[in-house]
């Protein structure tokens, strides 16, 4: 039986970004069993996450509170 394991990333900028560094292993407590692994951001992610925001800031400050609940909302759903 092969179990495949997901490796969770970052989204930047609206694209998937999967790293080559540090892992963590996220288990099942009550059986151990492993589901995925994080991939750990380095400095070039966390670089170009700041980069991301400080760019979108200024359209999401005009953005509605409204809209905004509604968009974190249906992101919330999507993951």
């Amino acid at each position: 039986l092969e179990i495949n394991i997901m490796i969770i990333g970052h989204i930047i900028n609206g694209q998937r970004v999967v790293n080559d560094g540090e892992h963590l292993t996220l288990l099942d407590p009550a059986t151990g069993e492993k589901h995925a692994d994080v991939v750990i951001a380095g400095e070039a992610e966390i670089k170009a996450a700041i980069t991301a925001a400080e760019q979108a800031w200024p359209l999401w400050q005009q953005t509605a509170p409204i809209k905004r609940a509604a968009l974190l909302s249906r992101y919330a759903t999507l993951i």
